[in-house]
């Protein structure tokens, strides 16, 4: 039976189900292994199942037997995926097991920043809420409803966000280097040009893979381009 390592703590369904079908060793911890606790537990197993973890030429020597890799994430940046290949080993990864939480917690961190909620919630915590006139709380903030949301990327997470964004009835903008041919299904515009969409949002939200072409993405030019007002939401790997 192939023998299979898990470096974090991880559901037990996760770990029943690979019990099926081979020796499974867990490290039932949060906290990251370090090197030589990972070169130990690596060294005769044909699987691992990572988070967070380095895979380099490095690890792969220390595991002559390896055969898969498996990120329990979307981002694999830390996996060198050329070198696996290079010595047959298969990377796999868990491109769409987020997906809808993450376009959850998008739409949250775009309420709590739209109606201040935290700041609220901290001054209430700290005794120094007070009572304020209609229009003189320091926390009313900014509709959602009805104004503009600019989505960087409309692919997977990009396109819940949209879909929940029309609940809201939100004019919605999209920029993205391959354009959806499902935009009309999800009510969002094409720009094409990144700085002006920018310009025209009350609300930005990036779900971008961490590559070459996207790292640093949003820099000095990309936030000067933006309303005063607008709000940018991250949700994308780095």
């Amino acid at each position: 039976m192939p023998k299979v390592f898990i470096s974090r703590k991880i559901g037990p369904e996760a770990i029943d189900l690979l019990s099926q079908h081979a020796e499974v060793t867990t490290r039932q911890k949060e906290d990251a292994p370090g090197r030589e606790e990972l070169f130990q537990n690596i060294a005769d197993v044909d699987g691992v199942v990572v988070w967070q973890d380095k895979v380099d030429g490095e690890f792969l020597d220390h595991a002559p037997k390896l055969k898969v890799v498996a990120q329990r994430a979307i981002g694999f940046d830390l996996i060198d995926a050329e070198e696996c290949a290079q010595r047959g080993v298969r990377v796999s990864n868990a491109p769409s097991g987020v997906d809808d939480s993450t376009a959850d917690f998008a739409m949250a961190l775009m309420l709590a920043s739209a109606r201040q909620l935290v700041e609220a919630v901290n001054t209430t915590m700290n005794g120094d809420w007070q009572r304020f006139g209609p229009m003189e709380s320091p926390y009313l903030g900014h509709d959602v409803y009805e104004n503009t949301l600019g989505i960087v990327g409309l692919g997977r997470i990009g396109s819940k966000v949209a879909r929940r964004a029309r609940g809201f009835d939100m004019k919605i903008l999209y920029y993205d280097i391959v354009r959806n041919p499902r935009e009309k299904e999800l009510g969002a515009e094409f720009i094409p040009d990144l700085h002006k969409m920018l310009g025209m949002a009350d609300y930005v939200t990036v779900h971008v893979p961490l590559n070459n072409e996207t790292r640093h993405l949003i820099g000095a030019r990309e936030l000067a381009a933006m309303k005063p007002s607008a709000i940018l939401i991250n949700t994308a790997r780095g």
